[in-house]
């Protein structure tokens, strides 16, 4: 296991809560109502394909497709968003109770989720190079921001390449 996963957890008297690191929001700040919209519809989708299997059969086919496939689905999508802050040398990463902090030399990729590529919002998915407590990806939707709308690429998305890039040439190494 890399050095630096071994701060994540193991650390929580000497870790700084994320609203006290000197550094940047990345994430939006409604995450967490975003969780319990993802609780909600992975739920409700798992009840809705139930009843309707048992309650209504005569229902059309597209509502149990809806119930049983497209809202656990994006339930568990938005699940799986994070809360990120961009600090000095590390990216900080919480999600329901896990919080871990990766360097940024660790950081292997910065881009665009496919399928929200060029909303006015838009997911942001960070790759690492090695496997962290969340898994080599991790997704978060970025702060909602004007400069996003009129930009191609999200100011924090600059950020975050930006930070990669310095300390890429801090260590000497060039990154595509």
């Amino acid at each position: 296991m890399p050095d630096f996963c071994l701060r994540q957890g193991r650390e929580k008297k000497q870790m700084k809560t994320l609203e006290s690191v000197a550094g940047r929001r990345l994430s939006l700040i409604f995450t967490p109502l975003l969780w319990v919209l993802g609780v909600i519809l992975l739920a409700g989708g798992i009840a809705g394909g139930i009843s309707y299997l048992v309650d209504f059969p005569g229902q059309p086919l597209w509502c149990l497709i809806m119930d049983l496939v497209f809202f656990p689905l994006f339930g568990f999508y938005l699940l799986n968003l994070k809360i990120v802050w961009g600090g000095d040398q590390e990216l900080y990463v919480r999600g329901f109770t896990k919080r871990i902090t990766v360097p940024y030399s660790q950081i292997a990729e910065v881009r665009y989720e496919w399928w929200f590529m060029r909303a006015a919002n838009p997911v942001i998915k960070v790759t690492f190079k090695e496997p962290t407590r969340f898994g080599r990806k991790v997704r978060f939707f970025p702060r909602h921001t004007f400069e996003g709308w009129f930009h191609w690429v999200h100011p924090d998305m600059l950020f975050l390449r930006e930070k990669i890039r310095a300390t890429a040439a801090i260590a000497g190494k060039e990154i595509r």
